[in-house]
């Protein structure tokens, strides 16, 4: 989570690439350990990162994969990461 949280930080920053590189991290660990719902928060993450870094495909294969964890957990976050997917339709 502190990972996430500071790949996180770095994006608001507007320092994508060191974002990702902590959010990618992080995403790592959270599949180590079978943290589906971490994994999802996490994609999600990284797919904001990529869109503010302009990379606005892989954002939405992200984002893709944590909507797919969060169906499957039945998660209420799958919501907001469809939302965000509808907006990229845009």
């Amino acid at each position: 989570m502190t990972l996430n949280n500071l790949g996180n930080a770095c994006a608001r920053q507007r320092k994508f690439g060191e974002a990702l590189g902590l959010l990618r991290e992080s995403l790592a660990i959270r599949q180590e350990v079978g943290d589906r719902r971490g994994e999802g928060v996490t994609l999600d993450s990284i797919a904001e990162a990529l869109q503010g870094a302009g990379d606005t495909a892989a954002a939405r294969r992200s984002w893709r994969d944590a909507l797919a964890i969060f169906d499957a957990l039945g998660d209420a976050k799958a919501a907001s990461v469809r939302a965000r997917l509808a907006a990229l339709a845009d």
